[in-house]
């Protein structure tokens, strides 16, 4: 048996809950729950913008200066018929040969574990691609690389635990401090 008490709480309840349902109803004739959406405002004449003078900087009491443009990108150096000398800050030299933007080459430090490098220059943005592999061809790391200036490539390499194993300046064609 329910007590009187009890009694009390579960009317103000089911009173609650029947209001929730009929504003709930109420918001949306549909009876699909949310609120309805906003009828579309009366057809009618659109607006018309005001008119705002053509800036005159004469009149403008706080001038802006002309916004500079960011880095360009650097124009690659041109392979010297397909072949080109990459050195790096370690010593090694890297003989290229060059086949549109994809290169491929050896290293003349035969003290490297770096055999050979492949990858790819694009002539737009002055990005450099590549991999580098051991003596035996064996993949051993990434690098990318980006033109500052036609003959200086800044460089980063990590081998295939992310770790970084090389990072510098490439001197296309001249041996650094030339």
């Amino acid at each position: 048996k329910l007590s009187e008490g009890n009694n009390k709480y579960i009317a103000a309840a089911a009173v609650v809950l029947v209001a929730l349902i009929f504003f709930s109803q109420s918001d949306n004739p549909g009876g699909q729950g949310g609120p309805t959406p906003n009828p579309a405002p009366a057809p009618g004449p659109s607006p018309q913008p005001s008119p705002q003078p053509a800036p005159n900087p004469q009149n403008n009491p706080n001038p802006q200066p002309a916004p500079t443009p960011g880095p360009q990108p650097v124009t690659p150096q041109p392979a010297a018929a397909n072949n080109q000398s990459w050195y790096d800050p370690y010593g090694n030299v890297w003989m290229l040969q060059f086949s549109g933007n994809e290169f491929r080459g050896t290293n003349s430090n035969a003290a490297s574990p770096a055999g050979g490098m492949m990858g790819m220059i694009d002539p737009q943005s002055g990005m450099v691609i590549y991999q580098l592999y051991d003596r035996t061809g064996q993949y051993i790391a990434d690098g990318q690389g980006q033109f500052t200036d036609p003959t200086h490539i800044n460089f980063l390499t990590v081998d295939t635990f992310g770790n970084v194993v090389g990072q510098g300046v490439l001197h296309v064609n001249h041996p650094p401090g030339q």
